[in-house]
């Protein structure tokens, strides 16, 4: 295998403990297919740097990007990529975990098919004696020519961590105006993907199996839960490009039917309390707005 076609990129903040479990193991695993594993640690205060520096004297498939000041999360995961050499590149979360065979799987995907994007499937996330299984139901892999099909069937199917992407789509006319909404990752995968469309076709290959699964733990932006669920998201569908119009409105709607509830605004707010002014949320309603002030009283 070329060492010259994935970089595994991994960023993080002060989550050492989770670094420690598996880290290395996905080290070993990908420098027997000459996979390259990079670790963006943003400004980390606990024992992050140490664990990096031994691993990067150990591995030459290894390297840490050590961030001088704290970033955003969007400002985070854009920076991360910023020295990627290889001709495509995968975001991990500090807290997913991929298959034992899921290099392999991807690198032969890679060189048979070429894909512009590939989306693995993520499942099986482990809390005790449960199991969750893929969260998309396909028999085999399955491949799209056509962008708007593939954001219409997957605009939810894409968490931090689960997809493939050609070093190409890092550009910052694809990533700019969705920064500052916790997902320019998103925002640029279907940017580049109507970019591509409007010069051919796409090919974009979603796995029928499930590669990636993620800890059952604290995420590290659930500080900011509200915000992000409430407000970040439905911005980001709003400023897609107009190719992707009306069906980015549609789906934008069905999104917002489901968390603009008393239930979804209850967990939204888990910890309620997070947000004290509500000006800023342009889709609450007032009768929202009261309901969240409700529940706040509730719970003091």
């Amino acid at each position: 295998m070329k060492s010259d076609l994935l970089t595994i990129i991994i960023p993080t903040r002060n989550r050492v403990d989770l670094l420690k479990e598996y880290l290395e193991e996905l080290v070993v695993t990908a420098g027997r297919y000459g996979v390259l594993v990079v670790v963006s640690d943003n400004c980390s205060t606990d024992e992050t740097r140490s664990l990096t520096e031994v691993l990067s004297l150990a591995y030459n498939n290894f390297s840490v990007v050590n961030q001088d000041v704290s970033l955003s999360i969007d400002e985070s995961m854009i920076a991360s990529v910023a020295g990627c050499r290889t001709k495509y590149f995968m975001w991990l979360g500090d807290d997913d975990r991929l298959h034992s065979d899921a290099i392999k799987y991807v690198l032969e995907t890679l060189l048979n098919e070429e894909p512009d994007i590939l989306l693995l499937n993520m499942g099986e996330v482990s809390e005790g004696d449960k199991t969750y299984k893929a969260s998309i139901k396909l028999e085999n892999d399955k491949l799209y020519k056509d962008a708007l099909q593939f954001f219409c069937e997957h605009a939810f199917n894409l968490p931090f961590g689960s997809f493939v992407l050609r070093i190409e789509s890092y550009k910052l006319e694809f990533y700019e105006r969705y920064m500052g909404t916790s997902h320019a990752y998103s925002g640029m995968v279907f940017d580049y993907l109507a970019w591509l469309q409007k010069r051919g076709v796409i090919k974009a290959i979603v796995s029928s199996r499930s590669y990636v699964c993620s800890k059952k733990v604290e995420k590290s932006w659930s500080s900011n839960r509200a915000r992000i669920m409430l407000y970040e998201i439905p911005k980001w569908f709003d400023l897609l490009e107009d190719y992707y119009y009306p069906s980015s409105l549609i789906v934008r709607n069905q999104y917002l039917r489901k968390w603009l509830t008393f239930h979804g605004i209850f967990r939204a707010f888990r910890p309620v309390g997070q947000i004290k002014d509500f000006n800023d949320f342009d889709y609450f309603s007032p009768v929202q707005k009261r309901v969240v002030s409700l529940l706040k009283r509730l719970v003091k």
